[in-house]
């Protein structure tokens, strides 16, 4: 790992440091408050390509793991995720299209605060801030990050794009 990365990870954390080469090797803080851009869109990506992956090969229960199911019933969970395919809303070509192509960010940033406002009864009761979308053309994702993983509360279109 390079010298910055760590350097930069410490300053992340807010851990004071002594900066290299600095004259008279002056102390530097980082800040309090260091600023954050989110989770990479990245990580969001993965979890859709998780996501299809455990709905073709089945495994329902690693496919509810992640996504945010509302009021779905467990035992109509097979049925719901297959639909997913039949509908087209996921596929791994739409995935990555809407990768390459889609507009990443906040789900405010991506869709305004009023659609925003909408949506959120979709994501579990996560707050705005831990909410996270693309969009490209008709196509859609939105996702909750918890700190750890994101997981999907919205999925639309994405397997439609060509």
């Amino acid at each position: 790992m390079s010298r910055w990365v760590v350097l930069v990870a410490l300053a992340l954390v807010g851990v004071t440091f002594v900066a290299a080469g600095a004259k008279d090797d002056k102390e530097v803080a980082a800040p309090a408050t260091a600023p954050t851009t989110g989770p990479a869109k990245e990580v969001a990506m993965q979890t859709l390509r998780d996501l299809l992956a455990a709905i073709e090969g089945k495994d329902y229960d690693r496919a509810m793991g992640l996504m945010v199911l509302g009021n779905m019933k467990r035992e109509d969970a097979p049925a719901a995720l297959q639909k997913l395919l039949e509908l087209r809303e996921v596929s791994a070509k739409g995935i990555d299209i809407i990768a390459a192509q889609g507009k990443w960010g906040t789900l405010t940033e991506v869709v305004g605060a009023e659609r925003a406002k909408l949506m959120l009864r979709r994501a579990g009761g996560a707050p705005v801030e831990s909410c996270y979308m693309i969009t490209l053309r008709n196509a859609e994702a939105g996702f909750v990050w918890d700190g750890k993983a994101f997981k999907v509360f919205r999925l639309n279109n994405v397997g439609q794009l060509e």
